[in-house]
């Protein structure tokens, strides 16, 4: 990993679970019971929203910082030797001295994907809060609502030291029912969701999509609901946005929504308004679907000018 002396200081904090990502490419229907399914491809590299909206902020400019758990076993040696790769540093990184273990099976199938993971359980966040503060970031970015809910003082230690922060919301059976993880999405200053998670939240129809966009727009300051080859659609500065998404080859959506944070959150820092953050963040998360893994196949940053160019013009 990156020395910590050697690391930049971070603009934006990226606070969430990393994962191990064994992506399997290629399959023309998802396994059933009883039969052996063949993939045509396979990606083993690092995955969860913490790494890959911060390998996007890397390439778009701006300096992440992960606040996040790895430990002594196999799959964690595979995500720090890709925190290397993409030159993202570890100092804010708990290495554990013992096994600790995330992996996720990903199977994209027809523009969609399904997933199977196995999580150790999360740690305490005690002591974690003046490491946030005296990190000098700008902004903190929380990748999935779990994480939210096991620090529930994040956002308020947040705003303490300066910082807005955002959420994304990541599926989880466990809590998208909980009212009491509902009520934390309010605490923060812009909230992430897809459709099917923005809607679920909400107790409403995963097809009432503008709904629940009204629903979270009169909890939260900034709205934007991911609706992925349909684009995106925001409450954002007090105003109601859509932004169409780009038509590429989809290869694997895992992390699309993890890009499109990145481009979101890297335009705004940037001073860029409503349309032209949505419109980076879109393109983003566009080009995030062209290869196996969120953050694999980086364009580079003059592509993304060009594309989100493209996309203003259209």
């Amino acid at each position: 990993m990156p020395s910590p002396e050697a690391a930049a200081a971070p603009a934006v904090l990226v606070v969430g679970r990393l994962y191990c990502d064994l992506i399997f490419t290629g399959l023309d229907a998802m396994p059933a019971l009883g039969r052996e399914t063949f993939a045509r491809g396979l990606a083993v590299t690092a995955g969860g929203g913490a790494f890959i909206t911060a390998a996007w902020l890397k390439r778009l400019g701006v300096e992440p910082g992960i606040v996040s758990d790895l430990g002594t076993d196999p799959f964690s040696g595979v995500i720090a030797d890709r925190l290397q790769a993409h030159g993202l540093s570890a100092r804010h990184i708990v290495r554990h001295d013992r096994p600790f273990v995330r992996l996720t099976a990903a199977m994209p199938v027809a523009g969609d994907r399904a997933f199977l993971t196995y999580l150790e359980p999360d740690v305490a966040t005690a002591g974690r809060g003046a490491a946030l503060a005296a990190s000098g970031a700008r902004h903190v970015h929380v990748a999935e609502l779990g994480t939210l809910v096991r620090w529930p003082d994040l956002p308020a230690a947040a705003r303490a030291a300066g910082m807005t922060v955002s959420l994304d919301a990541g599926w989880d059976d466990a809590l998208v029912r909980d009212p009491s993880a509902r009520a934390l999405i309010g605490t923060v200053d812009l909230f992430l969701p897809n459709a099917a998670e923005a809607c679920a939240l909400a107790d409403l129809p995963e097809t009432a999509v503008d709904r629940a966009l009204d629903h979270w727009a009169a909890r939260v300051p900034g709205v934007v609901v991911k609706c992925g080859g349909e684009g995106a659609v925001a409450a954002l500065d007090g105003s109601r946005h859509r932004v169409p998404a780009l038509a590429v080859p989809v290869v694997d959506a895992t992390g699309a929504g993890d890009a499109f944070a990145a481009g979101l959150i890297a335009a705004r820092l940037g001073g860029a308004d409503a349309r032209a953050a949505l419109v980076q963040a879109a393109v983003c998360g566009s080009l995030a679907v062209r290869s196996a893994g969120g953050a694999e196949a980086l364009p580079s940053a003059g592509e993304i000018s060009d594309w989100a160019e493209r996309l203003r013009a259209a």
